[in-house]
């Protein structure tokens, strides 16, 4: 059972974003009916109204359909498509929101999101409170370097890691903020994206 969304101590998984619709949703209600929807849940009954010609639809005859799509699934604002905190240019990012989501979720300090490509690599924003691991890696989409997202201590600790480079802290930078993973120390190899 693949949950859609997913609290491990203070961090928030999720593909696109949750936004407050969803938390008002409720976040188990979700992963509850879109496991029941994608395990094929109920299917709707349906009377076809046709004519029977030009077609298979035969009139008053009724037919199985899969059930449609539950809501939080459909639209720019489904969970899975959502993009409110990932843009990489960091003004884009709507971080009063994403601070309103996290609030309204028990424990909840920080979201990791994937769905949008980050051309820089890993990264945060909305002072380390939105994770982007969308790295592009598929041949047909960027075909991104490999990484990966450590975090440790309940998010106290996050690491960039990078095949062939030393992990990055993802909580500082040479100003001091998380928007962007500190670089690599002088005289540390850099392959860069």
């Amino acid at each position: 059972h693949h949950p859609t969304v997913l609290q491990i101590g203070s961090t928030v998984f999720v593909h696109g974003g949750v936004l407050p619709h969803h938390v008002e949703y409720g976040l188990e209600k979700i992963n509850r009916d879109a496991r029941a929807w994608m395990q094929g849940g109920k299917a709707d009954t349906q009377r076809l109204l046709g004519t029977g010609t030009g077609g298979n639809a035969v009139a008053g005859r009724e037919t199985l359909l899969p059930p449609a799509s539950p809501s939080f699934f459909r639209g720019g604002t489904a969970i899975v498509w959502a993009r409110d905190f990932s843009a990489e240019d960091e003004r884009r990012c709507d971080c009063e929101k994403l601070l309103k989501v996290l609030h309204a979720v028990p424990g909840a300090e920080r979201m990791v999101m994937g769905h949008t490509i980050q051309d820089v690599g890993i990264n945060s924003a909305c002072e380390g409170r939105a994770l982007r691991v969308d790295v592009g890696l598929s041949r047909g989409c960027g075909d991104g370097q490999v990484e990966a997202l450590e975090i440790l201590q309940n998010g106290e600790k996050l690491r960039r890691l990078r095949e062939g480079l030393a992990p990055l802290d993802m909580r500082t930078t040479e100003k001091g903020d998380t928007t962007k993973p500190q670089e690599p120390a002088a005289g540390q190899a850099n392959s860069g994206r």
